[in-house]
């Protein structure tokens, strides 16, 4: 059945376009380059 598609998984939401630099970060996930812009983390327009 479905034994092959369960495991580790993600869900990601995002309102703004997914840049390939997001991607990036993502392969890299303890490398985050939004970690020294203040304007980015958390920001909820």
């Amino acid at each position: 059945g479905f034994k092959e598609w369960q495991g580790p998984a993600i869900l990601i939401f995002n309102n703004e376009r997914f840049k390939e630099s997001d991607f990036e970060s993502l392969m890299q996930i303890r490398v985050c380059e939004k970690q020294n812009d203040n304007i980015e983390i958390g920001n909820i327009d």
